[in-house]
């Protein structure tokens, strides 16, 4: 099989089953293809958003501190 089919079949598959949410099943082939276009595949789909732990509000940047409530309070069980 050729490359570019292969690395399609991989790119569709992911996407179909992140459809279906099956997200663990997606970094699991991610991983485990000898691909290198594939495996950077998980490290560009990958976001961690956290919230202020006193007002929810979105962290916006990678702050430390709030920008509602200007309040640094470590969100020790935020992501989601």
């Amino acid at each position: 099989m050729c490359f570019v089919r292969v690395t399609g079949f991989h790119v569709c598959t992911s996407d179909l089953l992140s459809r279906f949410k099956l997200w663990t099943i997606v970094t699991e082939i991610i991983n485990l293809s000898n691909i290198p276009a594939i495996q950077m595949l998980n490290q560009q789909s990958t976001s961690i958003k956290t919230n202020c732990a006193h007002c929810f509000e979105l962290l916006q940047n990678n702050a430390w501190a709030c920008a509602k409530c200007h309040l640094f309070v470590p969100n020790l069980c935020a992501v989601w």
